[in-house]
């Protein structure tokens, strides 16, 4: 009996962290500028510009395969969405699905180039202090 009121009072305890860890998907700020959008505070291009700088820059994390590039616009479900998420009323997760739904279709395309070489944060160290010439160390 006892191991079984242990077991109860960790699940209960651990309910609530396991779920609020799951809604930090999408970094708060990303939030606010949604609502710009769906207020028409900022246009449908900008709004596309900054999602797919950061779906390039693996901020939001999207997993779509992306077709061709389209040219047919933004589905007003998908203004309606964001709208809804910037005031609580949806979850990131379903958010993340209106955008997911955006790369697919070629909407929003992403594209890593080699200008990724650039980003200091792919760089690594290294050590030239360790090397040789010969039989001469320098550093």
């Amino acid at each position: 009996m006892k191991p079984v009121i242990i077991f109860v009072i960790t699940f209960v305890l651990l309910i609530p962290i396991s779920v609020s860890a799951g809604d930090e998907l999408v970094p708060q700020w990303i939030k606010t500028n949604a609502g710009w959008w769906a207020g028409g505070q900022i246009d449908d291009t900008t709004f596309i510009d900054g999602l797919e700088y950061l779906i390039s820059k693996d901020i939001l994390n999207i997993d779509a395969v992306q077709t061709s590039k389209s040219s047919e616009g933004i589905p007003e479900w998908i203004k309606q969405t964001a709208n809804w998420w910037s005031s609580n009323a949806v979850t990131d997760s379903e958010f993340l699905n209106s955008i997911k739904y955006l790369v697919e279709n070629g909407i929003i395309t992403i594209e890593k180039t080699p200008n990724d070489f650039y980003d200091i944060q792919n760089w690594q160290m290294y050590d030239h202090s360790k090397q040789s010439i010969g039989n001469y160390l320098e550093g």
